[in-house]
């Protein structure tokens, strides 16, 4: 085999090489959720957000940049037709302090509002994220009627993939005091403490 053979062969393997590694770390990224919100077990009473005392509440906390949270709003919205009402739902935007007034306008305002019974909330300096224990953008948790915490997690199976997970099934469960195996599932999303991102040009609902 010629020297001008092997090195096309040596170049081909390097460039393989370097793609399967360059495919395991997106894989890697996608699939490497976040912290639990460290949530308080029962409501906090200092929440600005509004308790319906009726019915469930379902808080979601997001980053209003992270392109990862769009999928858990779609999952979120998927939800809120399957409770049919059973639920109050809260959408929480940070606003991290030191950010122009227009961060938080973008496709994830947009498609919070498009959402059944969906309240949105801005959160500025992150307070109420504090207050709820939340880092990563598509934390939720849910309390029930009494009060009490019954889940808190995220609602998609991996970084920006839309589809059902096992949240769905465990929060329906929880809500209807049903028995389930856990009460938790992974977060995906970007850090709500991270103000660096760019201004999204993504004005769609």
């Amino acid at each position: 085999m010629s020297w001008k053979r092997r090195l096309v062969y040596a170049g081909l393997t390097f460039w393989f090489g370097g793609l399967l590694a360059a495919f395991y770390l997106v894989w890697r990224y996608k699939m490497s959720p976040g912290p639990l919100a460290d949530a308080p077990e029962t409501w906090p009473e200092a929440s600005v957000l509004r308790w319906s005392p009726d019915v469930a509440n379902i808080v979601m906390f997001a980053h209003p940049q992270c392109p990862c949270t769009r999928a858990s709003l779609v999952e979120l919205s998927r939800l809120a037709d399957e409770l049919r009402g059973e639920a109050k739902i809260h959408v929480v935007i940070i606003h991290p302090d030191d950010t122009p007034s227009d961060f938080i306008n973008g496709g994830i305002a947009n498609r919070t509002a498009a959402i059944p019974n969906a309240e949105l909330i801005i959160d500025h300096g992150g307070k109420e994220a504090a207050r709820f224990g939340a880092v990563v953008s598509g934390s939720t948790v849910v309390y029930s009627r009494d009060r009490k915490l019954v889940f808190r997690g995220g609602l998609t199976t991996a970084r920006g993939h839309e589809g059902r997970g096992p949240a769905h099934d465990r929060i329906l469960g929880a809500i209807a005091a049903k028995p389930v195996d856990r009460h938790d599932a992974p977060t995906f999303g970007c850090s709500l403490r991270q103000a660096d991102r760019p201004i999204s040009t993504d004005h769609t609902p």
